[in-house]
């Protein structure tokens, strides 16, 4: 990310903060957004299986592609992953992207 100045008692700060992620242990959730010590959150296992199977789901269902505009090669112009927007929480600015089937079935298996 580029060099901002960005209060370290926020959100952004508890999740991208070097001392925490410096260890690399996954175990160490405090700096996920599901709060810290006792105030963490009871769903927590919950959420980030109920992600893992979303998320597989979708990359077993659909081929992502890159959908934005060409540019002069002729080839979909690059996302910048690194342009954010900031709020109470941080997320990507917006970018096109299309899902291709891999499958025949996947309305099946997604909608039962």
């Amino acid at each position: 990310m580029r060099a901002c100045a960005v209060d370290a008692k926020n959100l952004f700060g508890i999740t991208e903060s070097s001392a925490v992620l410096a260890n690399g242990n996954y175990q160490n959730r405090d700096h996920f957004g599901f709060g810290a010590g006792r105030r963490l959150c009871t769903g927590i296992h919950l959420a980030e299986h109920e992600l893992f199977l979303v998320v597989s789901r979708l990359l077993w269902c659909f081929k992502i592609e890159n959908a934005s505009p060409l540019g002069k090669d002729g080839k979909p112009m690059p996302i910048d992953l690194e342009k954010v927007l900031f709020g109470i929480t941080v997320w990507p600015e917006k970018y096109h992207i299309k899902f291709i089937k891999r499958h025949e079935n996947v309305e099946k298996v997604l909608f039962g």
